[in-house]
């Protein structure tokens, strides 16, 4: 028997009971894929059914217009983390003298990818006086424009990991005005890991904000099974390039499945399967759609006890909207954590002055009282 303990560290989804959410009827549809074709190496890009039908759960009809127009490729990733990775690789072997931008506080394994690929890399802050600081990182991509840098720009949006902060619309025109200006000088990797957990208003801001970049740039969309079917070990995503040159578009495929050959040869051929059926099947569609707008209600329960009691001591969090996480700027995120773990509270700090709530895993009953015992240590007081 373990402890009871205060953990939102995971950056999973948990019920209340402390369970995953996956039901029955999609358990059942995975234990199924015990077959050869389930065995069996699958296709570098990965299976086009698993693919084709990602693609509309996460976006509908949307992108019809540029599969016809062959302005839209595809392929099956481990992971958002794997599209992520290839999507970075990608351009950095397309183009020469390239610096690559990302958020911070954000995700940490996009300073891991960069030193990886050894990459020049700059991390911009994502806020400035409680808002998004998007003159800072115009200006700056304007600088290291002018010095004949080649920039790609990683938003990590909707349901930004870790703060929870979407993009406005006049946000997303700003940036697109800046990639129109600098044609084929900056590409795009946007990072929809959570993209289940937003609203839909916050989708079509993307969706548009894409198809207009992919006039003017490189666009890379990083897709993530793990929120959405709660299939975190599988190691499941995909990768969706955008272009509107057909040649550069076919380039950019072709580095991606060759990246793809030598970073993991071939994605799960059982989990690509089982999405396949998933996902063909309306009943286990409908599931599905159930799941996540029960988990939905559950984290935005989660969250308005957390922010209601956060507001009542003074406890200060970066802007957040929706998504699994919400953060706290404290003076030394690192020394505050080993003083929680002493009160059995364990909060990741995601840099020096950032401690992450994980409002997906802690069980809702857990969130009463949390902020003011956060607040009672930031204070010193016992």
């Amino acid at each position: 028997m373990g402890y009871d303990v205060i953990n939102g560290t995971i950056g999973m989804f948990y019920l209340d009971n402390g369970k995953l959410p996956t039901n029955k009827l999609i358990r059942e549809t995975l234990s199924r894929h015990i077959n050869d074709e389930d065995f069996i190496y699958s296709s570098i890009p990965g299976e086009e059914k698993y693919r084709t039908l990602l693609l509309k759960w996460f976006f509908d009809d949307e992108f019809d217009d540029l599969i016809e127009a062959n302005e839209l490729k595809n392929i099956a990733t481990v992971g958002g983390t794997g599209a992520i990775s290839i999507a970075t690789t990608v351009e950095n072997k397309l183009n020469k003298n390239n610096i690559y931008y990302f958020p911070t506080p954000g995700w940490p394994n996009y300073c891991g990818v960069a030193n990886t690929q050894q990459i020049e890399y700059i991390a911009y802050p994502l806020f400035k006086n409680g808002k998004f600081a998007l003159n800072d990182l115009l200006n700056s991509i304007k600088t290291n424009l002018n010095k004949n840098r080649y920039i790609t720009l990683v938003i990590n949006d909707p349901c930004h990991n870790p703060t929870g902060y979407n993009l406005k619309a006049e946000e997303w025109d700003e940036i697109l005005k800046l990639i129109k200006d600098n044609e084929k000088r900056i590409s795009i990797i946007l990072d929809c890991a959570y993209i289940d957990f937003a609203e839909k208003k916050n989708r079509d801001l993307l969706v548009n904000f894409a198809k207009n970049a992919m006039k003017y740039a490189h666009v890379y969309i990083s897709l993530s099974c793990s929120k959405t079917f709660s299939f975190y070990g599988l190691r499941l995503g995909e990768l969706i390039l955008l272009y509107h040159k057909q040649d550069e578009l076919a380039e950019m495929q072709e580095e991606a499945v060759k990246t793809a050959r030598c970073f993991w040869s071939n994605t799960s051929h059982m989990g690509m399967n089982a999405v396949g059926e998933i996902l063909s099947n309306e009943e286990t569609r409908d599931e599905l759609r159930t799941e996540i707008n029960n988990a939905k209600e559950i984290v935005n329960k989660r969250k308005e006890i957390f922010i209601k009691e956060a507001n009542e001591v003074d406890l200060e969090y970066l802007p957040y909207e929706k998504g699994f996480f919400i953060s706290l700027p404290v003076n030394d995120a690192y020394e505050l954590s080993e003083k929680l773990i002493e009160k059995e509270i364990y909060l990741a700090p995601v840099g020096e002055n950032i401690l992450r709530v994980a409002l997906c895993s802690i069980s809702t009953n857990k969130l009463y009282g949390l902020a003011n015992k956060i607040k009672e240590e930031i204070d010193g007081k016992k």
